[in-house]
């Protein structure tokens, strides 16, 4: 039985999730001294203890040298997608990096040519949009479709893209950030035979892949295609975004030696290594409970919202720790109410409008968090909406 009603202290670590100075940067937002902070996808729940101890025991060995992949790290991340998502790959495969944007900003580079478009299918993960025009290239907007239940893959559109010549490369969210979709086998066998049929390099980011609820996750890697690169973390699983670990499975050869020709010898640093095997090979029971208390947590604030807040509209997503808040029958604009949030609620939610104009009157937020937490953030809201026209 692990600990998850403990509030995490990041008082003194320079967290980006209550640094005053980059929330009023980045979002234009007030940070008082009750404030919750609700914005960043990272849990509020302390890392498990077989991954600390696995940290702390390798540093107390006193030295933090080059490293080199051994067995013991092949094997846990090998062992791992076969025990949780019923996928063989190959040991060659494997091929490390520091964070997943980065990896895309070196896919970008490697694969695709400036003015060359990438799809995207907003709303999305904002730095998706900004590695493409960081890097010169163009965003081509393969927009979801809103449901009552959710959101759907506009298929022809994505084809009616695909198509074009100057579409290069294909940037794929799933479990999906921020509208919590899993795209099913079918979806995505549909969605990678379009790419393949037209030439373009895919890159699947699934770093949420553990974190799903009533369904089983396919991922990118079983399906074997050639022209895709999977992602990997356990950045979001394991509360360990910090580390910026990530795990390119890339079973194409000719896609995997143009990529680690272009990034040239780099090694794993040690703590990265420790952490991924303890991950993989004893974390396993504390991931199922986190995912067990994120459901209940759903649970919790969905009956609360069809209560209390009934004017605001939210669907329980599949995957992810992110609700996606649906605030368009109030008549404030997006960022205002982000704004006033902040300053009179003391909450720091991120505006859907960092995901695209799609994500209009929306906003995000993480409810990994202790309960307590929780029901102090829903009355709050309730508190605060009641004079929202």
């Amino acid at each position: 039985m692990y600990d998850f009603k403990t509030m995490v202290d990041r008082t003194g670590l320079s967290s980006a999730k209550t640094h005053k100075k980059t929330i009023k940067k980045y979002f234009n937002l007030d940070y008082n001294e009750d404030t919750i902070s609700l914005w960043v996808s990272e849990m509020d729940y302390v890392m498990s203890p077989e991954i600390k101890e696995a940290l702390t025991s390798r540093i107390s060995k006193g030295i933090l040298g080059y490293t080199s992949s051994d067995s013991r790290y092949y094997g846990s991340i090998i062992n791992w997608l076969k025990s949780r998502f019923d996928t063989e790959i190959d040991k060659n495969w494997i091929v490390y990096s520091h964070g997943t944007v980065s990896a895309i900003r070196n896919v970008l580079r490697i694969f695709t040519k400036e003015n060359d478009r990438v799809i995207i299918q907003p709303p999305v993960y904002g730095q998706f949009k900004g590695v493409i025009t960081e890097t010169n290239r163009k965003v081509a907007n393969n927009s979801l479709i809103k449901t009552e239940t959710g959101y759907r893959i506009d298929f022809d559109s994505f084809e009616d893209l695909a198509k074009q010549d100057d579409v290069t490369m294909f940037i794929l969210c799933n479990p999906h950030n921020p509208v919590g979709e899993v795209w099913e086998r079918d979806d995505l066998i549909r969605l990678l035979d379009i790419s393949k049929k037209y030439g373009l390099i895919v890159f699947a980011d699934e770093v949420h892949a553990e974190i799903v609820r009533g369904l089983e996750f396919t991922t990118t890697a079983k399906l074997k295609y050639d022209n895709v690169i999977t992602a990997l973390a356990l950045s979001k699983a394991f509360n360990i975004t910090g580390l910026h670990i990530t795990h390119l499975i890339i079973p194409g050869e000719s896609i995997r030696e143009r990529y680690s020709k272009y990034i040239g010898f780099t090694s794993i640093s040690p703590l990265a290594m420790e952490a991924t095997i303890a991950s993989y090979n004893e974390a396993g029971n504390w991931l199922d409970e986190v995912n067990d208390e994120i459901s209940s947590n759903f649970k919790f604030m969905n009956d609360f919202i069809v209560e209390r807040i009934p004017r605001l509209k939210f669907n329980i997503p599949k995957g992810t720790y992110l609700a996606w808040l649906d605030f368009s029958d109030y008549s404030i604009p997006t960022q205002k109410l982000m704004e006033r949030f902040a300053s009179e609620a003391s909450l720091v939610l991120e505006s859907g409008l960092m995901f695209g104009k799609e994500g209009k009157s929306h906003a995000r937020m993480s409810i990994a968090t202790p309960r307590d937490v929780l029901k102090e953030v829903l009355n709050r809201m309730e508190r605060f909406l009641i004079d929202i026209e």
